[in-house]
């Protein structure tokens, strides 16, 4: 997922390529944002 993030690919883009639902691409993301205290994607 962090290599989908990295790639600039949206979040239901990358729901799509890992055959996952758009919720849980969300929820991924913000437990690793939470963890690395990133707060954007920029």
């Amino acid at each position: 997922m962090i290599r989908e993030l990295r790639s600039g690919k949206s979040n239901q883009e990358i729901a799509d390529t890992l055959f996952i639902t758009l919720p849980t691409v969300k929820d991924r993301i913000h437990r690793i944002f939470t963890k690395t205290e990133v707060f954007n994607r920029v």
